[in-house]
């Protein structure tokens, strides 16, 4: 479920924009502080995303400005009944 839940491409963009607000507040050192007091665990969460969709199969794909893991394509089978 947290494969599901969590795809490599949902996971990259969290990442983007997780970068994006960090650089968006680093001339704010008190907002950086209440930011990152809220998200100190994001980076082993995306972490943790990534070795999950792995270890669920997911193949390696590229993306624009991630490396990441991807679904592998069903086997088709027709069955025997």
């Amino acid at each position: 479920m947290f494969s599901d839940t969590w795809p490599p491409d949902v996971a990259a963009r969290l990442e983007k924009l997780w970068r994006q607000a960090r650089e968006q507040l680093k001339d704010d050192p008190v907002a950086l502080q209440r930011f990152e007091y809220w998200n100190w665990t994001f980076e082993l969460f995306i972490k943790e995303a990534r070795v999950n969709w792995a270890k669920a199969g997911g193949n390696e794909i590229q993306n624009s400005e991630f490396r990441i893991q991807g679904p592998k394509p069903l086997e088709c089978r027709r069955s025997s009944f």
